[in-house]
């Protein structure tokens, strides 16, 4: 009975990890969206406008991706007393795996506008802070994703 929780507990803390690394991601996520919705309300018609437009519709790719993943790991979660423990772990890999894999495709379209915006000169102080701002949430994003690909990994 001891081994039954064991796992059970072990998956309970996979799932968590999970749930926590995407959290962190939506949350880097919300700050680029909220930047670059903030960055677009000045009306731009420079380049700026194409790139900052780029990174807004990937990160809403991303958020969503995101939110599917939580809910697959909620679904296994709720069946996890009726799955068997492999199966579960197996399943929650999958997830994980997949998702870890469109994210890091998503981030790399991402990556080319926000390289792209970061090389643009002549800007306003206030796009100035914000391009800074963009960078490190881009650090932040780029650090949780390779979280969520090598605990992914670690469960294969």
């Amino acid at each position: 009975m001891s081994k039954t929780n064991d796992i059970t507990t072990e998956l309970e803390k996979e799932c968590l990890s999970i749930r926590n690394i995407g959290h962190d991601i939506n949350n880097a996520l919300a700050g680029i969206l909220g930047y670059s919705e903030l960055l677009l309300e000045d009306e731009r018609e420079d380049k700026a406008h194409y790139y900052l437009t780029t990174i807004r519709e990937k990160s809403k790719a991303m958020m969503l991706l995101m939110k599917v993943l939580s809910a697959h790991v909620r679904d296994l979660q709720s069946k996890g007393d009726v799955l068997d423990p492999s199966e579960f772990k197996s399943m929650l890999m999958q997830y994980s795996m997949k998702s870890s894999d469109q994210l890091k495709r998503l981030l790399d379209d991402t990556d080319a506008s926000v390289n792209a915006f970061k090389a643009m000169d002549h800007l306003d102080e206030r796009t100035l802070r914000f391009q800074q701002r963009f960078l490190e949430l881009m650090a932040k994003l780029h650090a949780q994703c390779k979280l969520l690909h090598d605990e992914s990994l670690k469960r294969s």
